[in-house]
């Protein structure tokens, strides 16, 4: 799965652990298992402190793109 983060702040990805992406990047999260739930925490800056908000995503096709906006 490929992740796309459109907000102006951090987003950590849970897919393959925890993976943190800056504001306007992109980045493989790697495989994914279809119809798993799977969730994203948007921070206003870095990755740290408290959320502003938690997405949830539920794959059900091969070629995703996770674009996750504020």
């Amino acid at each position: 799965m490929t992740a796309l983060n459109n907000t102006k702040g951090c987003v950590r990805f849970y897919i393959n652990g925890q993976q943190d992406l800056a504001s306007g990047k992109a980045k493989s999260l790697g495989a994914v298992r279809l119809n798993n739930t799977y969730a994203a925490s948007v921070f206003a800056g870095a990755c740290s402190g408290a959320a502003l908000k938690t997405v949830s995503f539920t794959p059900t096709n091969v070629h995703l793109v996770w674009v996750v906006n504020r």
